[in-house]
């Protein structure tokens, strides 16, 4: 009777750590915060400041495209006279990450950005609402 209350035990403990690992991974992989917000979403920002802290400084004239580990981003030239860095592929939402100040482009600016680079939807119709007047 002793053995077979042991052998009860180690299968419901065994039962309980399953359940609670299956949770786990569930609440992880699935449950990605109230939509403006995702698992991979403090990474991306994470990501972005990493990249405006190393290349701020620069003042550019055209794209620059920076590619770290699976993320493509573009450095543009904003209004005033600095960079403004766009991420073209982000994993989570907001599926629209932008560091940096306002910004034009160009409709020629915009179809290198869409053609060269792995650009979401969501990224390319904010792109498109930045190009220039009479373009």
């Amino acid at each position: 009777m002793k053995n077979s209350w042991k052998q009860w035990n180690a299968a419901l403990l065994i039962l309980m750590s399953a359940t609670i690992l299956a949770m786990w991974l569930f609440i992880h992989k699935f449950c990605n915060g109230d939509g403006r917000e995702g698992g991979s979403d403090k990474h991306e920002w994470s990501l972005m400041q990493v990249i405006e802290s190393r290349n701020g400084n620069q003042a550019i004239r055209d794209l620059q495209f920076i590619d770290d580990e699976e993320y493509h981003i573009v450095a543009i030239p904003n209004l005033k006279g600095k960079t403004t860095w766009v991420m073209l592929n982000p994993a989570s939402p907001p599926y629209y990450k932008q560091w940096g100040d306002n910004f034009s482009i160009t409709q020629e600016q915009f179809e290198r950005i869409t053609r060269t680079r792995h650009t979401i939807s969501t990224v390319e119709e904010a792109l498109r609402s930045h190009l220039s007047e009479g373009e």
